[in-house]
């Protein structure tokens, strides 16, 4: 679990640790609540000495997210160390069919990973729901449909970060409950508690339409819902540096 420096991880040393709270528990937990089989994390040294202090050992949680991410025989020959972030979450977006411009920043592709997870979920949820969305998220569609929510949505997110970060928030959400049985419902403002409830499923059934591990090793069943918290905590911080 050696990390290879990366300038898309190395933001994870100025959070705070209760930031990194649900990413870490994504990262080692199951569904039953028990540590995954084959994560390393735990039995690092600055893990076992200084647990739950996350920022204390945050080179070791990137390390982590580096290897899921990587062929196992292709990390070996790197000295161990895993996948640069950027190519992983590109491969993901390419499991995803999801249209990305390459060059552009991590950032940017992590909200048009989530976004679309966000609006391929809408035909899923029942017509009745959508209201409570759109008054949850405080947006005003010209109709309620997916395709206008979406629309909307997006037109929206360019002036307002914040809005974007909830967006990401639910998606996250939904992705942590499938991966680990955790949500943020107790973090999340009163408003959007149901929002949360009714986007769980719809996304779940978008996340296992990929395989849970790739031709390349890589372990999809951990590393999607992974790349997905780390987006909320890189979207929380860039709003608190604004």
């Amino acid at each position: 679990m050696k990390y290879r420096p990366d300038p898309d991880l190395d933001f994870l040393r100025a959070c705070k640790s209760e930031d990194l709270n649900m990413l870490v528990y994504v990262l080692t937990t199951n569904k039953d609540g028990q540590q995954r089989s084959i994560v390393q994390l735990p039995n690092h040294p600055l893990y076992k000495q200084h647990a739950p202090n996350h920022v204390s050992y945050w080179e070791a949680i990137a390390g982590e997210i580096q290897r899921y991410g990587s062929n196992p025989l292709a990390a070996l020959a790197r000295a161990g160390r895993g996948k640069h972030y950027i190519k992983i979450l590109e491969n993901v977006c390419n499991r995803f069919s999801i249209n990305y411009i390459p060059d552009a920043a991590v950032e940017v592709i992590e909200k048009e990973l989530c976004m679309a997870l966000f609006s391929r979920s809408l035909p899923h949820i029942p017509t009745k729901d959508f209201p409570i969305l759109c008054q949850a998220l405080q947006i005003k569609p010209k109709a309620l449909s997916p395709e206008a929510i979406s629309q909307t949505l997006n037109e929206a997110m360019r002036l307002d970060d914040h809005l974007e970060s909830h967006m990401i928030m639910i998606v996250a959400h939904a992705a942590a409950i499938h991966a680990s049985s955790i949500g943020y419902t107790s973090l999340a403002q009163p408003r959007y508690h149901p929002v949360l409830e009714i986007f769980e499923k719809p996304i779940a059934t978008e996340l296992d339409t990929i395989s849970p591990l790739s031709f390349t090793g890589a372990a999809h069943w951990i590393i999607v819902p992974t790349i997905i918290q780390l987006a909320y905590v890189r979207a929380q911080k860039n709003l608190e540096e604004d």
